[in-house]
């Protein structure tokens, strides 16, 4: 008897303290500017927490909540708002010892929301409980307005996304979505990294995807060589209306590895943006899985080629992209065409040619300033570029004026150079 009054004892506590039952509650952030995700006022029933089970963090009014500690949310519905981690701020969102699994966490479901990771860290999936639960983080679904857009910003720190295979969600259309969804429907979403590193464990990767309102509208962009690793365990497929998005910068592009299938769904682009970017060839993803699918359109400035390949040894392909820019003699702007607006950069490679290799990262002047095809850059190629300009190769467009006192500069330059520059 003494055992069992002291089991009802403990038993009682234990329901005063923790609660009866795993009830779901939700808590909604009021501030409608820019307040500490740690501060109580600014939530409608209190911080988010791991207890009770199913706990909500919600988000309707557009307000910024900022996270410089350790913040926990089993559930995220950041409908319209912004939440931004900042440095020595951790954000986990997935289980917590609980039972259920098929919660997911939502950016931006029904408005406009962005997470942004300055130098903090977002943890998305299971922590506790059910080792197979997990989570989807999606961004936009249905059919809401098109101005509306959501998505991640990741400027450095650390994203990791585990284990959400399991998670099974149907809306109105046939299907399951599963993983990291980056746009169900025609609205715009996307994930934008350019420092830190990104890691999707056990976790599908889906860069749009197709829904009843219409196909994915989803972005996946990688800047330069700012992020320090990029790494995806799981099928990753880009939808129809979706693009994976390269922003090559003049030392490349940090490349996307995935040990799992990559599938390129028709309509997918791959979209290149050249922003000081040498001639050569960049590898943008590689795999070692299946390739379901290679419907890929290149969306790039001209001089871009792309291509799929296999190697066959190790049997791990990649997505390849090739910059070849054609040099136009005179052209030492590097636009395309010679015309006037190159007199400024002729004079500025003749006179001061490291300042040129600055301007133009990259660029081989020989190929475009080297107009008396001698194999030199000097003033001897003032008047053959002159004669490029006045009609030997190029047409000297309106207005005239600025022209004939560039050309004039040239002159009084040639006279006056006695020195040879040379790259």
């Amino acid at each position: 008897m003494k055992n069992f009054k002291q089991f009802v004892g403990v038993f009682v506590c234990a329901m005063l303290l923790f609660g009866v039952g795993n009830a779901a509650a939700t808590t909604i952030w009021n501030n409608t500017g820019t307040g500490d995700w740690n501060d109580t006022n600014n939530w409608t029933s209190g911080i988010p927490t791991a207890l009770p089970a199913n706990n909500t963090a919600q988000c309707d009014n557009g307000g910024t909540a900022q996270i410089s500690g350790s913040m926990v949310a089993p559930h995220l519905f950041w409908n319209v708002g912004n939440i931004d981690i900042l440095a020595g701020g951790t954000l986990n969102l997935g289980q917590h010892d609980q039972v259920s699994a098929d919660w997911m966490s939502f950016l931006g479901d029904d408005g406009s929301a962005k997470l942004s990771i300055y130098d903090g860290n977002l943890i998305v999936g299971a922590v506790g409980g059910d080792p197979q639960g997990g989570y989807a983080f999606v961004c936009t679904r249905g059919s809401w307005t098109p101005e509306r857009t959501s998505g991640i910003d990741q400027m450095g720190g650390t994203a990791t996304f585990t284990d959400l295979r399991t998670v099974r969600w149907t809306d109105d259309q046939t299907g399951s979505y599963q993983g990291l969804v980056l746009s169900l429907g025609p609205l715009p979403a996307y994930y934008k990294i350019s420092g830190g590193s990104l890691s999707l464990v056990d976790c599908p990767f889906y860069i749009g995807k197709e829904h009843s309102s219409g196909p994915g509208n989803g972005t996946f962009e990688v800047v330069g060589t700012g992020p320090t690793s990029i790494t995806m365990g799981g099928l990753v497929r880009v939808s129809g209306g979706s693009k994976i998005l390269a922003d090559i910068g003049a030392t490349g592009i940090t490349k996307t590895e995935v040990t799992g299938d990559v599938e390129f769904v028709a309509g997918a682009k791959l979209k290149v943006n050249d922003t000081g970017a040498v001639a050569g060839t960049y590898t943008v993803m590689s795999w070692t899985g299946a390739s379901l699918g290679s419907d890929l359109t290149l969306d790039a400035p001209a001089g871009w080629s792309m291509a799929v390949v296999t190697d066959p040894i190790t049997f791990v392909s990649s997505l390849q992209v090739t910059l070849a820019q054609s040099a136009v003699l005179g052209d030492l702007n590097w636009s395309g065409v010679t015309n006037n607006q190159d007199i400024n950069p002729f004079v500025l490679a003749l006179t001061n040619l490291a300042a040129w290799q600055a301007q133009y990262p990259g660029k081989d002047v020989l190929a475009v300033g080297d107009c008396s095809l001698d194999g030199n850059f000097n003033n001897q190629d003032i008047n053959p570029f002159i004669a490029i300009l006045t009609g030997g190769g190029a047409a000297v467009p309106e207005p005239v004026t600025l022209s004939v006192i560039g050309l004039g500069g040239l002159a009084l330059l040639k006279r006056k150079q006695k020195s040879c520059l040379r790259p």
